[in-house]
């Protein structure tokens, strides 16, 4: 499942943002800082726990490490263009109990790890109390390190992942804030589009709720 897009909005030097986000399957921490009148970097955390199936039967679990360094400008008072370079690893893995004990001789679990990098450009209005940003994350995502042997819709996961290693992603996102002019309520909508494979299993949309603070030097 995707992650949440940081989009720090930062406009200026000595300014930061910090996000806690997240929803019933994912909670993550981003932050981002100015470094000068033309660059920022961001750095983001999440740890992933979804929902297990409806039946009890199946769970799995990760967590995502990212950096990214990027450019700003300010286009006029109210509106910023930004866009960042990422680069992130983590680790997923998904057990089903059921699935070990209806195929005799397996664990009904699968682990990999992952790597991710890509560019996020965005565009951003900004007012006081309320905020409106547009971003798209294009990432190339590699799996790597697969271990287990869960068989899930009579198909063998690890064969099924060992041929879906690498992916092409075009994720656009819409994020919303309100509130005060340092702490605002935050909402994101996410769109996942595998171009390698829209088949691919994996979530294809995000709907994220968090806080985010604003401060400045």
């Amino acid at each position: 499942m995707p992650n949440t897009q940081n989009v720090p909005a930062i406009s200026g030097k000595g300014e930061g943002s910090l996000n806690l986000a997240g929803n019933d399957n994912q909670v993550e921490i981003q932050g981002g800082y100015g470094l000068s009148d033309r660059t920022a970097v961001q750095l983001n955390s999440g740890y992933f726990s979804p929902a297990s199936q409806k039946n009890g039967e199946g769970t799995g679990s990760g967590f995502l490490i990212e950096g990214g360094y990027g450019y700003y400008k300010p286009l006029s008072p109210v509106f910023l263009f930004d866009t960042y370079g990422l680069l992130g690893f983590g680790h997923m893995q998904n057990h089903f109990p059921a699935s070990a004990a209806e195929n005799p001789g397996t664990s009904g679990k699968i682990s990999a790890y992952m790597f991710r990098f890509g560019v996020q450009p965005g565009i951003h209005l900004l007012t006081k109390y309320f905020s409106v940003s547009f971003s798209s994350r294009i990432a190339g995502l590699q799996y790597s390190g697969i271990s287990g042997d869960l068989i899930f819709s009579s198909e063998d996961q690890h064969r099924y992942l060992t041929q879906n290693q690498t992916h092409f992603l075009v994720e656009p996102a819409f994020t919303i804030r309100l509130g005060l002019q340092k702490l605002k309520l935050q909402a994101q909508i996410l769109r996942s589009i595998n171009v390698t494979d829209e088949g691919f299993r994996q979530e294809k949309a995000l709907l994220s709720l968090g806080i985010h603070y604003h401060f400045e030097k």
